[in-house]
């Protein structure tokens, strides 16, 4: 019988030991189970999401099949040809609108707008007959850059056309060709061929860009072109042109004049020898002047002035090889509508010189861009401007700084809104010094731009500088004003905690 119970107990304790595999398995096997539950229930939503994505997919699909095949039957020519008359007038009127409002100066038009009255007139005869009854569409002469015979004389060809078919409309005239990595080589003599045409129709230019190589061979130069008259010339760009060496100060002898052009509102010349406009043709209409040389004498610069008295911005740039010395009239320079006044590299010497005998009674705004040395070159036109100046520009990209900005600001005590633009560093105290209240108290609005970033130390002493213009002080602060505006979205890199922090502190109610 003992015999008997110890195998029960030894078959017991086996079968238990099974049990306890099973149960081991069993709970695995009921965690897998859940896992494939919730995989099931995530695959379901996944599932679900993706037939919905298929079924918006397979509507745009249909969309899209029904607005290719309509604007398929739209290009069925027998369609085109047949839009009424005085449709087609309208579109082709829009069309030429269009193309006249992209015309900028310095900016190197579109493959499209040269070849749009073309495309247009291919369409078919009817298209062509209403194209060349639009002169509106031929209005706006884009002149490409020409490498070789052959391709000059389809670009003379061109303008050629151009002129014809435009009627008696001003020109639009776009001719950059020392765009970056476009140097041509052909000979000028080529290429005088092109600027005969347009200098033939002078009297139709109305908004002229010319941009081309130094042409210095004997009657090859544009100045050639340009001694017409123009009178309905409204805007004229001209860059890197010049007849041929100068010496001495002689600006009636030489080709720095204009023609007569007495609807001319804009005019930018870049390093240009077509700069002084006739003494008996003065410029009545021209508000816009930015002159960029190294190559005009002084007095060309002041007679140009002087012929200018509607003149409302004067941007002024001289080449760093420029070695003429500024000429001090004895007559004085009257500008009463001058309202911005920008001295560029290497310019602040002449305009300093000039300053005593400058008359700018309206001036408002100032733009310093140039070597920081010169900066400071400006007593004698900082005491003539200091009253009437609010908005200010600082600008030195490039140059070792020092304390001195602060020396500017502190000249113009009536600046509103100060700008400082591209900086090699940005001065930490230069903001801990304009956070005084003594200077700039009338500071409304500030902003920073530039490539350079803000670093840690910058960045604190702007934020002291924005804190102690804004908190603490009431809406009808006169000393100083309160802060109305910081802008920092131009400048580099800005730390995020300074955005929010300079954002934070200008909406502080104000104290009462």
């Amino acid at each position: 019988m003992a015999q008997v119970g110890l195998n029960r107990a030894t078959r017991m304790a086996f079968y238990e030991g099974i049990r306890r595999q099973y149960q081991d398995r069993a709970v695995t096997l009921q965690r897998a189970r859940d896992d494939a539950r919730a995989l099931a229930l995530q695959t379901e939503a996944v599932l679900r999401s993706i037939n919905v994505d298929l079924g918006f997919v397979g509507e745009r699909i249909v969309e899209l099949d029904s607005m290719i095949y309509n604007l398929r039957g739209y290009m069925d020519p027998r369609i085109v040809a047949s839009l009424p008359t005085e449709l087609l007038r309208q579109i082709f009127s829009v069309l030429a609108a269009d193309v006249a409002a992209r015309w900028e100066m310095e900016t190197k038009p579109s493959m499209d707008d040269l070849c749009l009255p073309y495309r247009l007139e291919s369409v078919c005869r009817r298209w062509r007959a209403e194209a060349l009854d639009c002169p509106a569409l031929w209005a706006s002469v884009i002149v490409p850059l020409a490498n070789s015979e052959p391709e000059i004389g389809h670009v003379n060809a061109h303008v050629a056309r151009c002129i014809a078919r435009s009627g008696r409309l001003p020109l639009d005239i776009t001719c950059l060709w020392n765009m970056p990595h476009e140097q041509p080589i052909v000979a000028p003599e080529l290429q005088q061929m092109i600027l005969d045409s347009l200098g033939a129709e002078s009297s139709r230019w109305g908004r002229c860009s010319f941009a081309m190589p130094y042409l210095s061979f004997p009657g090859t130069s544009l100045s050639e072109s340009l001694r017409r008259s123009t009178p309905l010339l409204e805007e004229l760009y001209i860059a890197g042109v010049t007849s041929n060496d100068f010496e001495g100060d002689e600006p009636e002898h030489s080709a720095y004049y204009l023609p007569h052009c007495p609807n001319l509102r804009t005019l930018v010349s870049k390093d240009s020898d077509v700069l002084l406009s006739h003494p008996h043709a003065p410029l009545l209409s021209l508000v816009h002047l930015r002159i960029v040389t190294d190559l005009a004498p002084p007095s060309a610069v002041w007679t140009m002035l002087q012929l200018a008295p509607s003149l409302q911005h004067f941007d002024f740039s001289l080449g760093d090889d420029t070695s003429m010395s500024p000429v001090i009239s004895q007559s004085r320079l009257s500008l009463p509508a001058l309202r911005t006044l920008a001295v560029r590299i290497f310019a602040a010497g002449w305009l300093n010189a000039w300053a005593p005998q400058m008359d700018m009674p309206n001036l408002r705004r100032l733009e310093l861009d140039t070597a920081e040395p010169e900066l400071f070159d400006l007593h004698q036109l900082f005491s003539r401007i200091e009253s009437t100046v609010v908005e200010l520009s600082l600008c030195n990209d490039g140059y070792e700084l020092n304390e001195r900005p602060c020396e500017v600001v502190r000249t113009l005590p009536n600046i509103r809104s100060l700008r400082l633009g591209e900086w090699e560093d940005i001065l930490p105290s230069f903001f801990r010094e304009l956070a005084a209240p003594s200077l700039c108290p009338q500071l409304e609005s500030f902003s920073v731009g530039g490539r350079q970033d803000i670093d840690q130390t910058a960045a604190e002493a702007i934020a002291h500088f924005v804190r102690s213009r804004t908190v603490g002080l009431p809406s009808d602060s006169s000393t100083p004003r309160r802060l109305a505006s910081v802008d920092l979205e131009s400048a580099a890199g800005v730390p995020a905690w300074l955005k929010d922090q300079v954002a934070t502190l200008l909406t502080i109610p104000a104290c009462s």
